[in-house]
């Protein structure tokens, strides 16, 4: 299951969940993180990317006094 092939506004819900329930590792074109990254981190995570073939960043995020992740 990727997600690479896909425009942003194409990928869904289910999508995320594939990508959860199989596990997915970080590669090339993909690159997971837990709240927001530290600075340098995330710019050297978008540099890659710019500089290579592109790729998709899954951001997760607590809202904070909520059970919900986004």
């Amino acid at each position: 299951m990727s997600t690479y092939n896909k425009k942003f506004e194409d990928i869904t819900f289910e999508d995320i969940k594939q990508i959860e329930e199989l596990n997915m590792k970080e590669d090339q074109n993909h690159e997971f993180k837990v709240g927001f990254p530290h600075g340098d981190s995330f710019c050297a995570t978008i540099t890659s990317f710019a500089n290579s073939y592109g790729g998709d960043f899954f951001l997760e995020l607590n809202v904070a006094g909520s059970d919900h992740i986004v």
